[in-house]
């Protein structure tokens, strides 16, 4: 299917359609010039496909015989000897190469019940190995290459000749790898005490849909959905009990959970409609006062960070400000069009003021989105929607990856498969994950210290990095599951050890944790057991 500016003419004549395609630059050079120029003639096509008698393998492997699958014996006699070729790709300190290896086995007969079995596969001519298929997916999904080119690149740069439609069947073989990597993000995101959400559009081959992205900090999970309606959105965001940073589209606001509409939309918006009415007075007035107000604001953000103990001074500012909105007796269209968008969201623009490490923008999910965006312009209106679904997959763990800042292709080769092991993997130079540095600044980073008292009979690691997080905050619950789901020790302060004991022991016990609760300093901590 062609794009329509790039479409073919729809000629009325037919005589000049057939005059336009001779006139095409294949046409030319293969059919034309070389009777004129017989240097200019170009090779024979080349067969896609490998051949097998060509390949030169590195290594051989033999596999051996295992007993007879029906009676156990041990005893049989070898038919024929089989083998296929496994096409790989080596990587080295110094590049990469390609690296062949046989793969053989044999053919045996069950000399006690003559049945026939062997130890391989069923034998095929060529087989591609997973680096491969990481490379090619990698080049696609990250590089935003098209399959063409990327099967042209294999063909030049290390002689391995394959079919596009292999190329595909690389990505829908990654993309069901990490399914259950996928189905884990979701959970994990909607776990966080923070979500980002956007939607962007989408052409499929015979319809239209929307791209939905839901990023906490450190990860990200994009789904498709046939329609803009958020309906769904009750029931999957469910579980969510954090705050949730959007736009203003209307969908969002029917979600029963705490939300912070994103300030940078609502600048652009007002200071457009300045410029485009540049002697409304009453307009200029209003987006004055809305910047003095967010001027000190954004001040305390870059010296402070996210910190409510130093944002909270601004509310009186804040409230000042929208009631004197409020009251105000407008003629202007526009001034009255912005008015009322105070008045609608007006508080749910300064929730971040109340809670610490809540953004005041939407950047992590138009990020995301933003690289979904660059990828649409090679591919809008050729996805299916299951080709759509395993780019989406596999776009939701890259992403996560550039989010703690692990390199995308070596964790693909790495065969990892598990969260966990994921944010594992998210180590910087200062020995902390990314998940360590995407915390509210209320969770302080505690001097690495040995527990004792611990109910568990394991001795605990003494040298693992320890979280300080104040129950003075109000979700220090959440941000405490968040921490022990992926083995972090805690250190909680301020805790009511009456009213939250039980709390913190069953939380232990869930996920295999020594608690211990001193009532006295109203400390609490979380630790784990050191393997033997």
């Amino acid at each position: 299917m062609f794009r329509a500016s790039f479409g073919p003419k729809q000629f009325v004549l037919p005589d000049l359609e057939r005059v336009t395609q001779c006139a095409y630059f294949d046409y030319q050079r293969e059919k034309v010039l070389f009777r004129t120029h017989p240097h200019l003639k170009p090779p024979a096509k080349k067969n896609p496909r490998l051949d097998a008698k060509k390949l030169r393998p590195n290594t051989t492997v033999l596999i051996p015989e295992p007993p007879c699958p029906k009676c156990s014996s041990k005893r049989f006699r070898r038919i024929t000897l089989v083998n296929y070729f496994l096409v790989d790709l080596k990587f080295m300190k110094s590049g990469i190469k390609k690296f062949i290896t046989k793969v053989c086995w044999w053919r045996c007969r069950c000399v006690r019940c003559n049945r026939t079995f062997s130890a391989g596969p069923q034998p095929g001519p060529t087989k591609f190995g997973r680096s491969l298929q990481v490379w090619c997916t990698y080049w696609s999904v990250v590089r935003g290459l098209q399959l063409e080119r990327i099967r042209a690149s294999l063909e030049d740069v290390f002689g391995i000749s394959t079919q596009t439609s292999n190329l595909c069947r690389f990505r829908r073989s990654l993309s069901f790898e990490y399914l259950s990597l996928y189905n884990d993000l979701l959970k994990y995101i909607l776990r966080s005490p923070v979500m980002h959400i956007d939607e962007t559009t989408v052409r499929l081959r015979d319809k239209k849909g929307y791209v939905w992205v839901l990023t906490s900090l450190d990860s990200a999970f994009f789904l498709y959905r046939p329609n803009r309606e958020g309906a769904f959105l009750a029931e999957m965001l469910r579980p969510f009990h954090g705050v949730l940073v959007s736009d203003f589209y209307a969908v969002y606001d029917s979600l029963p959970c705490l939300q912070q509409k994103c300030l940078v939309h609502f600048v652009r918006d007002i200071d457009d409609d300045v410029l485009k009415n540049p002697f409304d007075e009453e307009l200029k007035t209003m987006a004055q006062e809305f910047s003095d107000v967010l001027k000190p604001i954004i001040q305390s953000v870059d010296r402070f960070g996210l910190k409510r103990r130093h944002l909270q001074k601004h509310k009186k500012n804040v409230d000042r400000f929208l009631s004197s909105v409020q009251v105000r007796n407008l003629v202007s269209p526009v001034a009255k069009a912005n008015k009322e968008r105070f008045e609608k969201t007006g508080a749910k623009m300064f929730t971040f003021l109340n809670h610490d490490g809540v953004p005041w923008n939407n950047n992590y999910a138009e990020h995301a989105i933003k690289r979904f965006a660059k990828y649409r312009r090679l591919f809008d209106g050729l996805y299916t929607e299951d080709s759509l679904n395993e780019y989406l997959i596999l776009a939701s763990v890259l992403t996560t990856c550039e989010f703690n800042n692990i390199n995308r292709l070596r964790f693909l080769l790495s065969e990892e498969k598990s969260l966990d092991g994921l944010l594992r993997m998210g180590r910087t130079k200062s020995g902390k994950s990314a998940v360590m540095q995407s915390l509210p600044p209320n969770a302080e980073i505690a001097k690495p210290q040995q527990s004792v008292g611990l109910k568990s009979p394991q001795a605990v690691s003494s040298n693992q990095t320890t979280i300080r997080v104040s129950c003075a905050d109000s979700n220090w619950k959440e941000l405490c599951k968040t921490l022990i789901k992926t083995r972090q020790e805690i250190e909680l302060t301020d805790f009511d050890a009456d009213a939250d004991r039980d709390w913190a022991h069953s939380l232990a016990r869930r996920h295999g944790a020594g608690c211990q609760v001193r009532k006295r300093s109203g400390q609490v901590i979380f630790a784990f057991a050191k393997p033997l």
